[in-house]
């Protein structure tokens, strides 16, 4: 079996307003993973195409980001699922 660790990443600066995850849950694709305000006041929500376990949180609230820094690493289990 092929493992595959993927990172989530901030597309910006500004300050994690919110962690919708917990260490070693399960998460699905296109789920909404963190909320971030932006230095701009404006708000982007963290999703990714893989749906796997985390495997580490590296963010939490108030926290500050920035662009290209890693929020998560999830442990992708290649199974096409989708999210709502």
């Amino acid at each position: 079996m092929v493992l595959s660790l993927q990172k989530v990443i901030s597309p910006c600066l500004g300050v994690v307003e919110k962690v919708n995850i917990d260490s070693n849950a399960y998460i699905y694709e296109w789920e909404a993973l963190f909320l971030i305000k932006t230095v701009v006041g404006t708000y982007e929500e963290i999703r990714i195409p893989v749906s796997g376990h985390v495997t580490s949180l590296k963010v939490e609230p108030g926290d500050v980001v920035t662009p290209n820094m890693t929020l998560a690493l999830v442990q992708d289990d290649f199974i096409v699922s989708g999210s709502d």
